[in-house]
Formats: structure tokens, C-alpha cells, sequence
């Protein structure tokens, strides 16, 4: 039998007398992630295996504050502990599907990456100074642009590709029309 229910019965209210405190910031604040004690404690016991290849996988729907609960038990859990070094793989020439992994104090990591790609800006526009000096032509036009544009906006892979375009025009005009026509084809 279905019964109607009066507008006040649809929502259970509070009485804000009975909580026995006038504000929230009256309370301490909450230890740990409140209904989750089993995670936390699974989440203990993997952190405290010291074994290799042991791996923690956390699960769970959004907003249940997954991500907050293991990084502060992580935290917790190193303590005092040195960091962990830093692992890179780079490439492994002579068996490519084989990165070599290269272990290095915590925090190095991230300064390698950052002289790597220095390396790589200072290539880009040194390497096609250097091969068209070679080739007998280091004042045309586009030498100059390179070795002004050094700390500009070509940089990286742009300034590479860019690079590699302009030898290879260079090279067909060289071959078609001899040495003036690398310097007209690098004005265009």
C-alpha cells in the first residue's frame, strides 16, 4: 500500500544545538580518510614489505580521496629515509628495444633532462654552421640567421628540421647552379 508522506518527512533535519559545538572550526581535524580504515590498512601492509618487485595498485571510484591516502601514508612511511634515486632510460644503440637504465642520485633525473635538451638547442644551430663551413659557404645568408637565432625562437626540434631543410635546398641549388645559387635560394 503506498502511503503519501507530509513535505516534512522527506528530509531528516538536523538541530544544530545537539552537535555541541557553535562552529566547525572548533573541531580538531579528521586523522586519515574517514570509511576507509581497510584501505588504509592494506595500504600500510604494502608499504611495509620490503621486497623487489612488489607494486601497489589502488582503486577505487572519484573523490574518495585515493591519491591523498597513499601519498601521505607513502610520506609517513619514508620518514627519515635518504631518496630513492633516479632511474632514466636512454637509448640503446647497438639493441634498440633494449633502453639502458641508468641509475643516478635523487634529483639528477631532472637536471639531465634539462642539459639534454640544451645539447640538443645548441646542435641545432651549431651542427648547420659547422656543415656548410665545411662545404666552403659559412657567410651565406642563412649561416648568419642561424648563429643570430641561437637563443631564439628556433630552438629544438624546429630549429633541426629547419636545418635539414634548408642543407638539402642548399645542396640541390649548389649542384644546379653552382655557389650563387645556394646564396639566392637561402634569401627566398
Amino acid at each position: 500500500m503506498v502511503q503519501t508522506l507530509p513535505p516534512k518527512d522527506l528530509a531528516h533535519r538536523c538541530d544544530p544545538g545537539s552537535l555541541g559545538f557553535a562552529s566547525t572550526d572548533a573541531l580538531a581535524p579528521l586523522e586519515g580518510v574517514v570509511g576507509q580504515s581497510r584501505a588504509e590498512e592494506a595500504i600500510t601492509l604494502a608499504l611495509g614489505m620490503e621486497r623487489d618487485d612488489f607494486n601497489l595498485f589502488v582503486m577505487g571510484p572519484t573523490g574518495t580521496a585515493r591519491h591523498t591516502l597513499v601519498e601521505r601514508l607513502a610520506r609517513e612511511r619514508a620518514g627519515g629515509r635518504p631518496r630513492a634515486s633516479d632511474w632514466v632510460y636512454v637509448h640503446n644503440f647497438s639493441q634498440p628495444h633494449k633502453p639502458v637504465a641508468i641509475e643516478l642520485p635523487a634529483g639528477r633525473g631532472t637536471e639531465l633532462r634539462h642539459d639534454m635538451a640544451q645539447l640538443i638547442e645548441d646542435l641545432s644551430a651549431t651542427v648547420p654552421e659547422r656543415l656548410l663551413a665545411e662545404r666552403g659557404i659559412p657567410g651565406t645568408p642563412r649561416a648568419r640567421v642561424f648563429r643570430a637565432r641561437r637563443g631564439g625562437a628556433r630552438t629544438g626540434r624546429r630549429a633541426g628540421a629547419h636545418a635539414r631543410r634548408f642543407l638539402l635546398c642548399a645542396g640541390a641549388q649548389q649542384r644546379s647552379h653552382g655557389r650563387g645559387g645556394v646564396q639566392r635560394a637561402a634569401r627566398g
